[in-house]
């Protein structure tokens, strides 16, 4: 009974000690190449915005939001190995923005010490110029939007999870948002609304909305090296007249260098995790 009374009181020091501040294991030790690495960064362009985090939200600081940055989807760090690249590896076409910075911080990790944050630069390294293909995509400076739109029922479930009823919201784009305005036998009527005249942001910059019979427009003025982010990836408009621009994604972080601090934690083995 003494020893396990003993025991007891150790364990309720150590967790007191720790509650002020415990260094966890292997801290300091020195990341090799081949090591598996459980990485947490926090990254910002040039001008100081951040780009990047696997931080919860807030805890990145006050820096303020760049056009590319995207609210992190876990606060699970990122796990790569060292020297080379994503664990779960993924094909350079697939890579997504925060892929290709986790790639590109693992290629620096060696010689790091584990457990303390590290300010590192990096930059894409033009992995996708390999395939010989281009990745400038051309697109309008006028976007259309329906004023009105109609699905039947079951394609209506199929886009949005529910049934159909009077007064729903239905986006497409939430800077012409539209609601359900009408149900006739299997016909859903979507009816959208803007404020003609009115300033938007859009990924691709300002634009200003008008209308003709028919539609909605969202009249964009792109500038020629405006970083744009669609969906997971990130360019940079490389052409722009009244007619079109061009987005230039051949570099997976948009030709930016990115100014990291990455802290790396050993990945301790399965067997000890399982104890």
């Amino acid at each position: 009974m003494r020893m396990n009374s003993s025991f007891r009181l150790g364990a309720l020091l150590l967790a007191a000690a720790c509650a002020g501040g415990c260094a966890a294991a292997g801290t300091g030790t020195p990341i090799a190449a081949g090591d598996l690495v459980m990485l947490q960064y926090t990254c910002r362009l040039a001008d100081g915005t951040l780009a990047a985090t696997t931080q919860p939200n807030g805890e990145a600081g006050n820096l303020p939001t760049s056009p590319v940055y995207l609210r992190p989807s876990t606060t699970e760090p990122v796990v790569v190995i060292a020297g080379q690249g994503l664990k779960a590896d993924k094909p350079v076409t697939r890579r997504s923005f925060e892929d290709e910075i986790a790639v590109q911080l693992a290629k620096r990790l060696v010689g790091l010490p584990a457990g303390v944050g590290s300010r590192l630069e990096i930059r894409g390294d033009g992995s996708l110029l390999a395939d010989g293909q281009s990745h400038k995509l051309p697109m309008a400076t006028v976007r259309q939007r329906l004023k009105e739109h109609r699905l039947d029922r079951a394609g209506y479930k199929a886009r949005t999870g529910k049934e159909a009823e009077i007064g729903q919201e239905f986006s497409v784009d939430p800077n012409v948002p539209g609601k359900v305005a009408g149900i006739n036998g299997d016909e859903v009527l979507i009816r959208f609304t803007a404020a003609v005249g009115s300033t938007v942001e859009t990924p691709f910059g300002k634009g200003v909305i008008r209308e003709t019979p028919e539609h909605f427009e969202i009249v964009l003025s792109p500038k020629v090296g405006t970083l744009v982010r669609t969906g997971p990836i990130v360019g940079r408009i490389a052409e722009a007249n009244e007619r079109q621009f061009v987005v230039d994604y051949s570099d997976l972080l948009g030709g930016e260098t990115l100014t990291c601090t990455a802290t790396p934690e050993l990945r301790p083995p399965a067997s000890e995790v399982a104890r």
